[in-house]
């Protein structure tokens, strides 16, 4: 299996939110990883997060879920697609961008962590909801399985169908062999890649998920 590789420029706002309200986790959840740091830390988080409920790899429950967890704040309805930024011209869309397609038209599902790094949509890691993201069906196809980076200005090119995002790539129209996201969703897009890295440990019959920047294995 071939891991993912990431930039520590993606992991700065790894915060912690102070604040209770209703996505705390329950009393006590973390209890067992605290004061702990390094791999003790990541194995008591991993036993924090490893039972989970799994849903279906469908149109029908990618619906439901991404209604909720990807709602746009405007207009109502609609939901925000990754590598995109609220000035791009249909950024939140469910009627001009369609789902369920593969066509210019529209969108569909983007891997942060890429299903051809390890992960089986017919099992939990290919449906996981924190690695899961609306995206153009363009964008998506421009990302391919590119390795997160960030990328000189000097360097690479300018997205064709994410207007801030930058690849490299052979030619600018071609799948990006590193891609950097949006400033904005770096934070998010770490957390996720975080999370997959911490959930799959290869303990419970699911692969062993490590980031690493040595793009050879």
């Amino acid at each position: 299996m071939k891991p993912l590789r990431s930039c520590l420029a993606l992991l700065v706002g790894f915060a912690v939110c102070l604040r209770a309200d209703t996505y705390d986790p329950p009393a006590g959840f973390y209890t067992a990883a605290e004061g702990k740091v390094g791999l003790p830390l990541k194995a008591a988080l991993h036993q924090a997060v490893k039972d989970q409920t799994v849903i279906p790899y469908s149109w029908v429950a990618w619906d439901t879920a991404s209604n909720m967890l990807d709602a746009a704040s405007a207009p109502a309805g609609n939901v925000h697609l990754t590598y995109w930024e609220p000035s791009h011209a249909g950024w939140s869309t469910r009627g001009v961008k369609s789902n369920h397609g593969g066509g210019v038209t529209n969108w569909n599902r983007e891997h942060l962590w890429p299903q051809s790094f390890g992960l089986d949509t017919g099992a939990a890691t290919g449906s996981d909801l924190f690695n899961l993201r609306p995206c153009d069906v363009q964008s998506n196809g421009e990302r391919s399985n590119g390795y997160f980076d960030t990328i000189a200005d000097t360097a690479g090119y300018d997205s064709v169908y994410a207007p801030g995002c930058r690849k490299l790539a052979s030619g600018p129209t071609s799948g990006a062999n590193v891609w950097q996201p949006l400033p904005a969703e770096r934070g998010n897009i770490a957390r996720s890649l975080l999370y997959m890295a911490t959930r799959y440990e290869g303990d419970d019959g699911f692969p062993n998920l490590e980031l690493t920047d040595d793009t050879a294995q």
